[in-house]
């Protein structure tokens, strides 16, 4: 109502551009929930040939709703759904779950959810025994999951809209990542890449002369066409949403996060 501009770096859910009808304000860096399970599922069904999948999530609106389309692209891929699951995201005991994929006997376990969840749930399932491959989505990428999973983490594999920054990256992203951890003290966490790109869209307009919310607004809508980010080519479509809908997948080695592959 304010006509306030907004860069999400970090809004993926689908819905967003239609909680309020024809609204003009809002926008994003990242591709939402729909292509995030797009680019896993295709990922899950091609890349890794997964032949039987377990599909567990934390009954959240996030977490079921990335496990759906998740379930859905590993359908179109011609990959198969052997079971799926739910946890309590409050539990900490998820023993009946692990028994219950245990049994699927699975090649993918995928979790839709958030990475404290995630991390024990990994570190149970290796416990336990269970040899598949471990997977998520954004939710999870973050230290807190490696914390959680402990040496079971290793070889977990996230998946992303973002493009997180790190020591080995090329070229404008891996620059980012020097002047980041140089100027703040830490590495860069997740959708920093993102919040950078998003700040600076904001910066170029101000710095062209529109400086109120209405002039910003409009050059945004209108003017602004494109800008090449640190995390990916930034260009709008008409409800707002960024025209790119690559998902990146990193995986963890040596207790950190690596690129690994694009889907």
């Amino acid at each position: 109502e304010a006509g306030l501009p907004m860069v999400s770096a970090s809004a993926t859910n689908k819905d967003l551009p239609n909680v309020v009808p024809n609204q003009t304000v809002f926008h994003r860096i990242v591709a939402d929930d729909t292509y995030q399970g797009k680019g896993i599922g295709s990922y899950i069904a091609k890349t890794l040939g997964a032949k039987a999948v377990v599909l567990v999530d934390d009954n959240s609106e996030y977490g079921k709703g990335l496990a759906d389309d998740t379930e859905a692209a590993i359908k179109a891929n011609g990959g198969s759904v052997a079971k799926r699951v739910t946890i309590d995201p409050k539990s900490q005991d998820y023993s009946a779950a692990v028994n219950n994929i245990k049994a699927a006997n699975p090649d993918v376990v995928f979790y839709g959810g958030y990475y404290q969840q995630a991390g024990l749930l990994r570190k149970q399932l290796v416990d336990a025994g269970v040899k598949a491959t471990f997977m998520s989505g954004d939710g999870s990428l973050d230290v807190g999951f490696i914390q959680a999973a402990g040496p079971a983490a290793e070889g977990a594999l996230i998946g992303c809209p973002c493009n997180l920054a790190t020591p080995d990256d090329p070229g404008p992203l891996g620059q980012f990542f020097k002047r980041f951890k140089a100027t703040i003290g830490r590495d860069p966490g997740i959708y920093s890449p993102e919040g950078y790109d998003a700040a600076n869209v904001l910066i170029e307009g101000i710095l062209k002369g529109n400086d109120t919310r209405e002039k910003l607004l409009n050059w945004l809508e209108n003017e602004f066409t494109s800008m090449q980010g640190v995390s990916k080519t930034i260009e709008f479509e008409p409800n707002g949403n960024v025209k790119a809908t690559q998902v990146f997948i990193f995986e963890v080695k040596g207790g950190k996060f690596a690129p690994k592959a694009s889907s």
